[in-house]
C-alpha cells in the first residue's frame, strides 16, 4: 500500500513543474521585453516646435509623422537618416545640414514618441513608420529609390536596415548598430522574444553597405560591428573602424575625414564632385555631436 501512495500522483507532480517552468518562461519574457524597451527607446522633450521647418506626413492610423526634407543644389543622391535613441530631429539638424552642405538632399523623421511624432514607441511602430516615410520620400517627393542612401545610428541603424531589407535601394550606412535587443541588453541571448533582429536581416542584403563604428564605443560595444561584419555575405561592403571613438563622440573626433569617408562611399555608388561649400563644411563636421543613451 505504501508503494502505491508514492506512485499516486507523479502526473499531477510533472503538470505542476511544466506550470511553474511555463510562469518563469513567460515572467522572463515579459522582463525582457521592458528592460529592452526601457534601454532603446529613451525620448528626450521636443527640441523643436511646428514652424522649425518640418512637414508632417499622413500616418495609416489618421496621426501623423514629423519629418524633415531639404534639398542641396545639383544633388544626385538623398540620404534617408535614422537617429539614435535620445534624439530627435532637433538635435540632429546641424548634422543633416552639414549632409546638405556636402551635396546631398536629405530626408529624416522622428519615431513615434520623439519630437512631435504623437504615439508610444515599439519596434512595429517604428518599422511600419520608417516605411510609409520612405514611400513618401519616394512617390510624392518624386526622389528616385535607387538613389536613396539609407544612414541609420544607433537605434537608427534598425529601421535603416528594415527599410533596406523591403524596399529597393541604393546602399546602406549602419553606423553604431548593434546585433539584437537581446545580445545587447541581457546577459542571456537565449530567451524568446529577441527584438531589433538586426543581424539576420543584414545577413540577406545585396547592396553596398558601409559599416561604421567606435572602437571604444561603451552603448554599443565594438563586438557587435564584427557580428554584423560577419553575418554580412555581399562583396560591397566596407567598414570604417575608428580606433578612438566612443559612442557619441565619433563624428566629432574623426571631424574631416568622416565626412570624407562618406563622400567616397557615395562616390561609389554616383560620382561626387566635392563643391566649395562641401569642403567648408567639412571644416565644421567636428562641431557635430550626437546624443545616445
Amino acid at each position: 500500500m505504501a508503494l502505491e501512495r508514492k506512485d499516486r500522483h507523479p502526473k499531477g507532480a510533472m503538470f505542476n513543474m511544466i506550470a511553474i517552468m511555463f510562469v518563469c518562461v513567460v515572467f522572463i519574457i515579459m522582463l525582457a521585453e521592458q528592460l529592452t524597451v526601457s534601454l532603446l527607446f529613451q525620448p528626450p522633450e521636443a527640441s523643436y516646435g511646428e514652424t522649425d521647418g518640418v512637414i508632417f506626413l499622413p500616418r495609416e492610423d489618421g496621426e501623423t509623422i514629423a519629418a524633415f526634407w531639404g534639398e542641396a543644389p545639383g544633388a544626385k543622391q538623398t540620404v534617408f537618416y535614422f537617429h539614435g535613441n535620445a534624439e530627435d530631429l532637433g538635435h540632429i539638424r546641424g548634422f543633416l545640414n552639414t549632409y546638405r552642405l556636402n551635396g546631398f538632399n536629405v530626408f529624416s523623421f522622428d519615431y513615434r514618441g520623439y519630437g512631435l511624432t504623437p504615439g508610444d514607441p515599439a519596434e512595429y511602430n517604428l518599422y511600419q513608420d520608417a516605411l510609409t516615410a520612405f514611400d513618401y520620400l519616394t512617390s510624392e517627393l518624386g526622389v528616385d529609390p535607387k538613389s536613396v542612401i539609407l544612414h541609420g545610428r544607433s537605434l537608427g541603424g534598425a529601421p535603416a536596415i528594415h527599410v533596406a531589407d523591403n524596399r529597393e535601394v541604393g546602399a546602406l550606412v549602419a553606423e553604431s548598430t548593434f546585433r539584437s535587443a537581446h545580445k545587447l541588453s541581457l546577459p542571456m541571448h537565449w530567451i524568446p522574444g529577441d527584438k531589433f533582429r538586426n543581424e539576420k536581416k543584414i545577413a540577406k542584403l545585396s547592396l553596398p553597405i558601409l559599416l561604421i563604428h567606435g572602437m571604444q564605443d561603451e552603448v554599443v560595444p565594438f563586438s557587435h560591428a564584427k557580428g554584423l561584419e560577419e553575418a554580412i555575405e555581399t562583396s560591397m561592403l566596407e567598414t570604417y573602424w575608428v580606433e578612438s571613438a566612443g559612442h557619441n563622440d565619433l563624428v566629432a573626433r574623426e571631424g574631416v575625414a568622416y565626412w570624407h569617408r562618406i563622400r567616397a562611399f557615395a562616390g561609389k555608388i554616383a560620382d561626387l564632385e566635392l563643391s566649395d561649400s562641401g569642403e567648408a563644411a567639412l571644416k565644421e563636421a567636428s562641431l557635430v555631436i550626437l546624443r545616445d543613451y
